[in-house]
């Protein structure tokens, strides 16, 4: 099913190019709301066991608003659910989410970090909230060297087949663009 995404537009090209024209601190108010909120979505989406085998910063509409923050995560043909998700699985996902945005500027590690911070702390809560018990991953510094690992050896791969990068995205993104998302 495909339905319209009024007002929303993937993250990549919103980070690269919209971000730029925020002041320094609105641009901080958004990038740690939506760390929060983007870390916050991904843990339930891994606890539910679902593994999104193409999730990248353009597979990912939202709003720009951080009073009422909004996302749509497309391409859900890409997904599938596990009878236990590995958590290696799990930071390849978070790793090419993290390729995508590469290169752009307006995004730290202290960002990513923010992030990855929120989405263990969900994924925690959530997992003392069933009976699936404690999750089973690493320290976040190991998480975050298998994370960062992965993500540039995906970032060089797609350098090297000549594939587009985050950094190769259009020069412009047209304001307020609808988009298409599809619905499961």
């Amino acid at each position: 099913m495909t339905e319209e995404a009024l007002g929303m537009i993937p993250l990549s090209p919103f980070v690269r190019y919209r971000l730029s024209h925020y002041n320094s601190l609105e641009r901080q108010r958004w990038i740690r709301c939506y760390a929060k909120v983007l870390g916050a979505a991904l843990a339930k989406l891994h606890h539910a066991r679902f593994d999104h085998r193409d999730l990248k910063g353009t597979n990912i509409l939202i709003s720009e608003s951080t009073t009422r923050p909004d996302y749509v995560i497309l391409d859900l043909d890409a997904v599938r659910r596990w009878l236990i998700l590995p958590s290696f699985q799990r930071h390849k996902n978070l790793a090419r989410l993290l390729a995508s945005l590469q290169g752009m500027t307006k995004i730290n590690s202290s960002d990513a970090l923010r992030f990855l911070r929120t989405y263990r702390r969900t994924a925690y809560q959530l997992s003392h909230a069933t009976a699936l018990g404690a999750v089973q991953d690493r320290s976040w510094k190991s998480a975050w060297k298998s994370i960062s690992r992965l993500a540039e050896a995906y970032h060089q791969r797609k350098k090297s087949s000549n594939q587009v990068v985050a950094a190769q995205l259009p020069h412009e993104l047209p304001p307020q663009e609808s988009s298409q998302r599809k619905a499961a």
